[in-house]
């Protein structure tokens, strides 16, 4: 289990002699499987790597609310925006359900296997593995469906198959089939985009409340 969450601050430790500073504090925007997406607190920071795309043997460490250390050995990669980066950590494998995840309302419709007329549903969070629908329908876990998301925030509707988890209660949990990489990507950018302006109005709020000399 990866105990770092979205909004966590922690320092990722580089290898000796990559920088002129050892270390980049940076902010979580979400975590999933092994990848750990980041945001540097100075963008001066990122800018000292740029001599290479990867930084392997780096240690992510992050204080857990029980006051221990948390480090994790992996590589760290530059992405885009400059300041954005990522981090892959080493032998290790999360549960898709410990994914960060969004709260979201969306129309979702649903077709079964063999084919059949759509469920309507809608789905309560969204993470770049997982999707929890709420519908009258029931399904069985192990159940194969075609999905079809509409995603009014960036205009554009996804098509993944997806896995039965868990039914009850009036919700089921949907896991994304593998092979669907671009839709899990483009559900890894929502969750980050929302994570990211969550971020930056928590700082802007910080900063509005700092004393007047």
């Amino acid at each position: 289990m990866l105990n770092v969450s979205a909004l966590d601050e922690v320092t990722v430790n580089l290898p000796s002699g990559v920088a002129t500073r050892s270390q980049v504090r940076a902010h979580v925007l979400a975590v999933g499987m092994r990848t750990i997406a980041l945001e540097a607190n100075e963008k001066a920071d990122v800018l000292r790597l740029k001599e290479h795309f990867s930084y392997p043997g780096c240690y992510l460490t992050t204080a857990d609310t029980d006051a221990s250390l948390f480090a994790f050995k992996g590589t760290l990669v530059l992405a885009e925006p400059v300041g954005d980066l990522r981090f892959v950590v080493d032998d290790h494998v999360a549960d898709p359900d410990q994914a960060t995840k969004i709260l979201a309302a969306f129309p979702v419709r649903i077709t079964r296997s063999p084919p059949g007329e759509p469920i309507e549903g809608e789905t309560i969070s969204i993470s770049p593995y997982v999707i929890l629908v709420t519908t009258d329908e029931d399904f069985d876990v192990g159940d194969r469906v075609q999905l079809e998301l509409d995603l009014a925030e960036l205009d554009l509707t996804l098509r993944p198959q997806a896995t039965v988890l868990r039914s009850g209660g009036g919700a089921v949990a949907f896991g994304i089939t593998e092979d669907f990489t671009k839709e899990r990507a483009t559900l890894a950018h929502l969750v980050i985009s929302s994570y990211r302006a969550k971020l930056s109005g928590r700082r802007h709020h910080n900063a509005r409340s700092l004393p007047e000399f």
